[in-house]
């Protein structure tokens, strides 16, 4: 059994660089695929189960994080609704979709849906009036934690391992994490961990909410709060770990003795989770897991990023597509062209919107969006559109004083601030002198 070490120390320079250069190998491996063990992941959860208290779970496994949604709804709105679901292919009929059927086929190798069920009918008084409406919304209720689950875990590691720690050194452990490598790793991650979750949330891009509410008919006047609580439930990536890994670091430096068993329980079997699935939905009695991507692409900046493929790929199934580390559709990345004006403008988010603007192309975009000409000269014609939210877009157009080698004249459609007000000003800005100096020489 682990002790924690009763001599005091102190934390030396070459202590904090071997524990940030241990934080920064450690971001850098989530930036590499991994294989999933569900052995080991299963075994972590029940795990984690157990230190939290909590009744031990069934455990489902699925191929893509964008099931998660699809999968806990269905089973919440069977279980809420008092319908005898005795087999998966009870809940596989439910809804016509080839994508579900392949979720339920995995399912179905795993466990039955009789002993998913019993977790919530040991009553046999509960279970002899089960349509009562009163007893499906106590099973559908009891389903749901009453404490966030994660929030949980990261208490009892504050309660056990911080304390371990520092009650062993003499002055508190002082990293600078915004020193350069650390920091940007932190930064990808968290941009990352935003995108991915989204992606898990939104269910991938397959918009199964219509088919869910078509299965379950009566709940249909109140099926928008319900979604909306299904985003509230404790969804956990390995990404949002990373307060999990200055414990890592520490444990890889100073050794175990520096924790208590306590401790070292629950840092072994977050550390087991983390590194062998990759999502995860915690519910009482239930754990609804993801398995890791098959695929994870970048680009020089480390941030996802495939401007023809999903950026992350799964076993089945949609992957995340990305640009610059920003989640966008698939017509978005694949034919911008086809997603088309229209959905542009419609993007609430500045910095995707300015994202696929660039993708659509600046001068494409003016034309095609129907920009307003303000002005126009022998020096060029200044355009404007106006954009929902943001500031105006706009553009001056270039006709290059030299021609080409064809005799042809090139076009060049340059961004210039807004407050812009004639073509000659603009085409001065984007030389950096006044309007009045430049003349159409410069032009070339």
């Amino acid at each position: 059994m682990a002790q924690t070490n009763t001599s005091k120390r102190s934390v030396t320079a070459s202590d904090t660089k071997a524990i940030r250069q241990f934080l920064c190998d450690h971001l850098t491996i989530h930036r590499r695929p991994r294989a999933t063990d569900r052995k080991s992941a299963g075994k972590a959860i029940s795990e984690l189960y157990r230190i939290a208290e909590a009744q031990e779970p069934v455990i489902l496994f699925c191929k893509n994080p964008a099931d998660l949604g699809l999968l806990s709804t269905t089973i919440l709105l069977a279980l809420r609704s008092g319908r005898k679901f005795r087999t998966w292919k009870s809940l596989a009929d439910l809804i016509k979709d080839k994508q579900w059927h392949a979720i339920i086929s995995d399912l179905r190798k795993q466990t039955t849906l009789k002993k998913l069920w019993s977790s919530y009918q040991n009553d046999s008084d509960q279970t002899n009036n089960r349509k009562s409406p009163t007893r499906t919304l106590s099973l559908y209720t009891n389903m749901i934690f009453k404490e966030d689950f994660i929030a949980k875990l990261r208490n009892l590691t504050a309660k056990h391992a911080d304390a371990d720690f520092s009650s062993w050194i003499e002055s508190p452990l002082k990293i600078d994490f915004r020193t350069a490598e650390v920091w940007e790793n932190i930064q990808l991650n968290e941009t990352e961990t935003l995108a991915l979750n989204d992606f898990t949330f939104r269910g991938g891009y397959f918009n199964w909410k219509p088919f869910v509410l078509s299965a379950f008919p009566e709940f249909q006047n109140e099926s928008e709060p319900f979604l909306r609580q299904q985003q509230t439930l404790a969804t956990w990536t390995e990404l949002d770990f990373q307060w999990l890994f200055l414990h890592q670091a520490l444990l890889s430096h100073y050794g175990r003795s520096v924790y208590s068993e306590n401790s070292l329980r629950l840092i072994d079997a977050l550390s087991a989770l983390e590194s062998s699935a990759y999502a995860c939905i915690f519910l009482n009695g239930l754990c609804i897991v993801s398995d890791k991507p098959t695929t994870l692409r970048y680009d020089n900046s480390h941030r996802l990023h495939d401007e023809r493929r999903p950026a992350v790929a799964f076993a089945r199934g949609n992957g995340l597509y990305a640009l610059q580390g920003i989640c966008l559709s698939p017509l978005a990345v694949t034919d911008i062209q086809a997603y088309g004006i229209d959905a542009i403008l419609k993007e609430n988010n500045i910095t995707t919107r300015r994202l696929l603007i660039e993708r659509y192309g600046r001068s494409k975009f003016i034309i095609d969006s129907g920009a307003k000409i303000i002005h126009s000269d022998e020096f060029g014609v200044l355009y404007r559109k106006e954009i929902p939210h943001d500031e105006a877009l706009q553009i001056v157009k270039v006709i290059n004083s030299t021609p080409e080698a064809d005799g042809s004249y090139a076009h060049y459609f340059l961004r210039v601030p807004p407050f812009m007000e004639r073509a000659k000003q603009a085409i001065a800005w984007t030389f950096g002198i006044d309007e009045d100096d430049y003349n159409l020489t410069d032009q070339s």
